[in-house]
């Protein structure tokens, strides 16, 4: 439903999104809404156009309108569209969402705003808005019962730049995202039972999630923690994502529940792993291996361990091979005609206490940068060079440039939050459990 607005006492008229703009973002054969999520789901979400509408409705101007009351909104537009005759209430009941395009003159403090388990989402006419196809997506997704994806390194719920849930520009769901909505399923589930300490399991060959469902991730489920030990202590991805393997961690106790909407996992990035690289993970007694890409770069042989106290005595890794000649080719640009363009990785968790749940998958893709995040500032104790110390006489620290009062000691091990990065700039309505908004 594009919105546009009449004269009234109350405010002035206001146009909204060109109608044919909008029916190119949903129906567009390559990179549209509808083509996207036809192929991250590997067919099993469609948006078909002869089960759809894009339509104009007009409402007479409001302050309520304006100052984007969103459920106030969905009804008037409910109620104009019964009454038009491209509409009617039949017609109506045949629709199961339903997605608004604010008009122009809308104050609204988001970019996207959706019904978490809920029929409705709303769209502002910007580029981060309506031209955004993944905030279509992330708001569709909120109605299916999907929250946002973060990263560990970035203090920003909406972090994860590998897939819709976060700010990805144009991808897929994360591969922890992907077995949620029963898109995907893991190469391989490892827990205490087919998984005892002292173990590695080696040759895991883990595929492009561009490349079908099955396979597309490994899956840890730590239940041989216990009590305490549980505290912390692809064809459309940017370039940073691409060729690594990537490890969230997830709250168990949700992640292992069946889907619901009232619960969130907390989905998180916590680490990209490059070719050749290892990852240990004392929290979980896990050892992790990237060892090589192979057939081209479309898929990542996988090494994994589980130690109880030292990894160098318990893991035997195969060796990785010595990298010669250039790097493989990323598979050609063609992320919505067959197969699902690479989704991200794994998920993540937030909360130190509860247990967590560890999920890797490759990156073989080629890369995609819409966007970057800001570089993250300067730390400001650590934002002037310190004078050596001395036991005799230790030199002034240098002013700092925003006061002149005397600083606190160094502390390199407390690093500044990062900068929002551009995607997630706009201004935010407060945080709502029931309709998340878009950066």
């Amino acid at each position: 439903m594009v919105l546009k607005l009449s004269a009234s006492d109350e405010c002035l008229a206001s146009d909204s999104a060109d109608l044919a703009r909008v029916s190119g973002m949903l129906w567009a054969p390559h990179g549209g809404v509808a083509a996207q999520l036809n192929a991250c789901s590997y067919g099993r979400f469609r948006i078909l156009p002869n089960s759809s509408q894009v339509i104009e409705i007009t409402l007479p101007c409001s302050p309520d309108i304006l100052n984007c009351q969103i459920d106030l909104i969905g009804n008037l537009a409910k109620q104009q569209y019964e009454a038009m005759p491209a509409g009617g209430r039949l017609r109506f009941r045949q629709f199961t969402h339903r997605v608004h395009i604010m008009p122009y003159d809308a104050m609204c403090t988001w970019s996207g705003l959706g019904d978490t388990a809920g029929p409705m989402s709303w769209l502002m006419p910007s580029s981060l808005g309506v031209d955004k196809p993944g905030t279509w997506m992330q708001e569709l997704l909120h109605n299916f019962g999907m929250h946002h994806g973060g990263r560990d390194s970035v203090d920003n719920e909406y972090g994860d730049f590998s897939t819709w849930m976060g700010s990805a520009y144009s991808s897929c769901p994360s591969a922890p995202e992907l077995r949620r909505l029963g898109w995907a399923a893991p190469l391989v589930n490892l827990n205490s039972t087919d998984f005892p300490a002292a173990t590695t399991r080696t040759d895991l060959i883990l595929s492009a999630t561009a490349l079908g469902p099955d396979g597309a991730m490994i899956r840890i489920q730590p239940n041989w923690l216990l009590g305490p030990a549980y505290d912390k202590g692809d064809a459309t991805l940017d370039a940073e994502y691409v060729y690594k393997l990537s490890v969230h961690e997830a709250l168990a106790s949700v992640d292992n529940a069946a889907p619901s909407p009232e619960f969130n996992p907390h989905f998180l990035l916590m680490h990209l792993i490059g070719q050749g690289q290892t990852l240990s993970l004392p929290q979980y007694g896990l050892l992790i291996q990237a060892r090589e890409l192979v057939d081209n770069g479309m898929r990542m042989v996988v090494d994994v361990c589980r130690y109880r106290f030292d990894p160098s005595v318990e893991c035997r890794l195969p060796p990785v091979p010595t990298v010669t000649g250039t790097r493989a080719a990323a598979p050609p640009a063609e992320p919505f005609t067959a197969a699902a363009p690479a989704p991200g990785s794994q998920a993540p968790i937030a909360q130190a206490p509860e247990p967590r749940s560890v999920t890797a998958a490759s990156q073989p893709q080629a890369p995609f940068t819409p966007t970057k995040a800001a570089k993250p500032c300067p730390s400001p104790a650590a934002s002037q060079p310190q004078a050596p110390f001395t036991p005799t006489k230790a030199s002034k620290p240098c002013p700092s440039p925003a006061a002149s009062q005397t600083q606190a000691p160094f502390t390199p091990t407390k690093a500044s939050k990062p900068c929002p990065s551009p995607a997630a700039s706009q201004p935010q309505a407060p945080f709502n459990p029931t309709k998340p908004a878009e950066p």
